[in-house]
């Protein structure tokens, strides 16, 4: 079959002008992605007024998948690979298939379907994008939601069981706890000096640590400013991929507004950018609310069912089946992106790969890490939070980044490779440790984290439950994501070998512990002076303690 290009089909149909289709061929040579998407985008046609054009065009009359769906047996294949192509199988009878496409019916194309679908004779059907996309999402929610146990892992991507990982990661803490308690049974005054030497050696060995690797993190940096400026030149050729952004959407709040607006704002190609608005189906006032809001035409609304794990987590692993971007970030309502932040991701994915040759994939970033900050915080928690935070983003995740160190990884504003993510399982909702697990899966597969000059702003914490909350996930995902790193060995390392690999985790265990070491140890002091018969000891190590340049940070 022979078809015209899109533009010319359109101005043949009198839909749009000479002028509007020249101007969508001139944005297209110039950022790439498909014309028809640039005239949409532009406000040039609508989408049911191009489909209905093309229609004609095609002899394929037009068809409402919502309306007429096909058969949800005869929709295979793993979500985003089959929106991808833009067509769906709508009935097999007799050797005939009914196809609606929402793509050119090229002869590569008709070819395509035929070998996929075992027919020899394909009839057409025109449907819009949107709909085939929203056909795929119906499917897939009604084959998640007909399944006798929906599976929290939307990915494919085995994981043990959140049973499984609580029993291997109590069975430390727990043996500590046994120690610590036998030895106040039976001799308090030695096991509290112990806990009070340990602790200040922790205090201490921090700081000299992170004093001493710091050079380490200031020459990342500085290697990162000064970068070559071939990720500039490839912005101008328009060479950039789709991107997906993936927005777990919990309730209809001014700063959900205020996010779709900076993701508008983005210094990055509006046809090449796929924001999935992720909705709870048990959310219908927030579902009103973005529709009511009439989101641009590159954000789409994602109902996603009730599963056994009704979190962010679940909900982005649920668009990440559908996401069609060779990257892919997750933001939360109330965070604010700053304009470049998309495309200096994609700048730091493409220098990995150059800097790791061709077919070389060890030790290529998965992962690009931004540095979040609160937005004028007022309250007490809100400061003491924005505090950690620069110390955090400042000095601990470039330092961690320089000697190949795995952190733990927040819910938001962290880019991944799409398929990188897929292929280590994703997000898990079991996990309770700021990405923890996430994080050592990713260094188990030989797969880098690494931190990039841009900046997230987002809502701080409202008072100190809620930094408590944000803390405990912290100090648990640094502890965990150490604990699994150090227990491999050989290719399952998860951290360097050596002393910069030791030296690195003890730096990443001190961070967190530096906060919680210090009452602890003033509750040490405090009991062996009243169990001391001769307090010089409890004096002297008090001193100690108070003049640790941890203490004093």
């Amino acid at each position: 079959m022979r078809t015209l290009p899109v533009g010319q089909a359109l101005v043949r149909a009198g839909v749009i002008t000479l002028e509007q289709a020249a101007d969508a061929a001139a944005a297209q040579r110039a950022v790439g992605g498909q014309i028809g998407q640039h005239l949409i985008l532009a406000g040039a046609v609508t989408r049911r007024d191009m489909y209905a054009a093309l229609a004609t065009q095609w002899r394929a009359p037009i068809i409402d998948l919502l309306a007429d769906p096909p058969d949800p047996a005869l929709v295979t294949g793993e979500p985003h690979e089959v929106v991808a192509r833009g067509w769906v199988l709508c009935s097999l009878e007799d050797d005939v298939a009914v196809v609606a496409t929402s793509v050119p019916p090229t002869g590569e194309r008709l070819l395509n379907m035929r070998q996929a679908t075992g027919a020899t004779t394909i009839v057409l059907r025109t449907a819009t994008d949107w709909d085939v996309f929203q056909c795929v999402a119906d499917v897939r929610r009604r084959q998640l939601l007909d399944a006798p146990e929906p599976p929290v892992d939307l990915v494919g991507a085995p994981r043990p069981s959140g049973a499984d990982r609580l029993v291997r990661r109590l069975v430390v803490p727990a043996l500590l706890v046994v120690v610590v308690a036998t030895g106040l049974v039976r001799a308090p005054w030695w096991t509290l000096a112990g806990l009070l030497v340990v602790v200040e050696v922790l205090l201490v060995a921090g700081t000299l640590l992170r004093l001493a690797l710091g050079w380490r993190a200031a020459r990342a940096r500085a290697s990162r400013a000064t970068g070559d400026d071939g990720a500039t030149r490839r912005r101008r050729d328009g060479d950039l991929p789709v991107y997906s952004v993936l927005v777990p959407c919990r309730a209809a709040t001014a700063g959900l507004l205020t996010l779709v607006d900076d993701l508008d704002a983005q210094d990055y190609p509006l046809s090449k950018l796929e924001v999935l608005l992720l909705v709870a189906e048990d959310a219908p006032d927030v579902l009103a609310a973005l529709k009511s809001s009439r989101p641009p035409a590159y954000m789409t609304i994602l109902r996603v069912p009730a599963g056994p794990a009704s979190s962010d987590a679940f909900a982005c692993n649920y668009g990440l089946a559908f996401a069609r971007g060779a990257f892919v970030v997750a933001y939360r309502s109330g965070d604010s992106p700053d304009g470049g932040q998309l495309a200096a991701a994609v700048d730091a994915f493409m220098t990995s790969r150059r800097r790791g040759g061709p077919g070389e994939s060890r030790d290529r970033v998965a992962c690009v890490q931004t540095t979040t900050v609160h937005d004028a915080p007022t309250t007490l928690a809100g400061r003491v939070s924005a505090l950690e935070r620069a110390a955090w983003f400042g000095d601990v995740l470039p330092t961690a980044d320089a000697w190949g160190i795995p952190t733990p990884l927040g819910r938001s504003s962290e880019h991944f490779d799409t398929h990188e993510l897929r292929a280590v399982g994703a997000w898990d909702p079991d996990d309770r440790s700021a990405g923890a697990d996430l994080a050592t899966r990713l260094r188990a597969a030989r797969r880098r984290v690494a931190t990039i000059p841009s900046t997230t702003t987002t809502r701080p914490p409202a008072d100190l439950s809620e930094w408590a909350d944000e803390r405990t996930r912290w100090i648990t995902g640094c502890l965990l994501t150490t604990w699994a790193g150090l227990r491999g060995s050989g290719d399952a390392r998860r951290v360097p070998a050596g002393l910069a690999g030791l030296a690195g985790s003890a730096m990443l265990v001190t961070s967190p512990l530096g906060f919680t070491a210090l009452p602890l140890a003033l509750t040490s002091v405090a009991l062996l002076a009243l169990l001391d018969r001769s307090p010089g000891l409890a004096a002297v190590s008090y001193t100690l303690l108070t003049l640790s340049p941890k203490s004093r940070d």
